[in-house]
């Protein structure tokens, strides 16, 4: 989750057309108030990060139901592409590649009968980082056991020319001591699988850091990457006047940064709404996901897992209604 942890950027459109008007969305809204397990959390080597790429991509999970205040289609926090597709069997699923995606950014598009509009479903991919972690985390631990094979063959020369006696050896000098010896007695010495001769404490007492977590996640299938945010693009412009009839007054209003285009923000409901130029029609609808839904998507997936310190409770979130683990998701509608 934190994602690993990721951030986004926009910076050039990508565009979807139909006969009455063109769509631009380059707004960067979504994007910059979405929650990421990107380059914000950075990628540790410790107990937690791997406990949650574990969690997040061996199937540690069950159904649950939205827990925030306004979805799409009961699209909710932490539910992959392939629940998604189990949610839409018939509906047809397309990647699209705007210009500004990274490796970690994967979007689709959803369309199917009995779906009004378009679906944009933004989707997480943290497998890029893992990897660049694994790859990071597999050359320390080779540089580890290369000085301690070094370390090993110079402490069984100082022991042959009586230079130390097996007194002054400590711990981490006796593993090293026998790492050397194993590995002396292959046949092939440059490419024996020194880490498989170490057992578990031995592995400890030298430092080798985490990569098990990190492979769990570089090696994850395409069907388990995670939904960041929603877009509903409707086939017909939807008048402001029945967003606010149904809502309320918004809380937030403005112009987006990147082209201007005005929005309302309902932040409570994680609602926001990108108009004509008029300020009169919806041209499309961004369903966002706050810290507290989150947190609540988080409980009811993972039950046996802590809360972690990124989603920790705040007092001035609003408070979606909670969820029971286990809880079963409503059909879509």
């Amino acid at each position: 989750m934190r994602g690993p942890p990721l951030p986004i950027s926009l910076e050039t459109a990508f565009h979807k057309g139909n006969p009455y008007y063109t769509f631009d969305l380059n707004d960067g809204k979504a994007a910059i108030r979405i929650f990421s397990f990107g380059k914000s959390m950075k990628i540790q080597k410790d107990v937690t990060l791997s406990a949650l790429a574990i969690l997040l991509f061996s199937g540690l999970t069950c159904n649950v139901s939205s827990v925030r205040s306004e979805t799409y289609r009961d699209i909710g926090p932490y539910d992959t592409l392939g629940d998604l597709k189990k949610m839409f069997p018939g509906a047809t699923f397309t990647r699209v590649h705007p210009a500004w995606a990274q490796p970690s950014d994967v979007m689709y598009e959803i369309k199917g009968r009995g779906m009004s509009g378009t679906t944009i479903v933004k989707f997480y991919d943290p497998r890029p980082e893992y990897k660049k972690a694994l790859e990071d985390a597999l050359a320390e631990r080779k540089m580890i056991l290369d000085e301690t094979l070094r370390d090993g063959a110079q402490l069984e020369a100082d022991l042959a020319a009586n230079r130390i006696t097996d007194r002054d050896l400590n711990d981490r000098d006796r593993v090293a001591l026998a790492l050397y010896r194993r590995t002396k007695k292959t046949d092939d010495f440059q490419v024996i699988d020194r880490e498989a001769t170490l057992n578990a404490e031995e592995r400890l007492l030298l430092g080798l850091p985490e990569a098990d977590g990190f492979r769990v996640v570089a090696n994850a299938p395409d069907d388990e990457i995670s939904v960041e945010w929603v877009r509903w693009v409707p086939v017909v412009p939807i008048p402001l006047a029945r967003f606010i009839s149904k809502y309320g007054q918004p809380e937030k209003s403005g112009y987006s940064d990147e082209d201007l285009t005005p929005y309302r923000h309902w932040v409570k409901k994680g609602l926001q709404t990108f108009l004509s130029d008029d300020e009169k029609i919806v041209l499309h609808v961004d369903f966002q996901f706050t810290r507290a839904d989150r947190r609540l998507a988080w409980r009811a997936k993972f039950p046996r897992a802590p809360i972690p310190k990124w989603l920790e409770e705040d007092p001035s979130e609003p408070q979606p209604q909670e969820m029971k683990p286990g809880a079963k998701r409503k059909a879509p509608k």
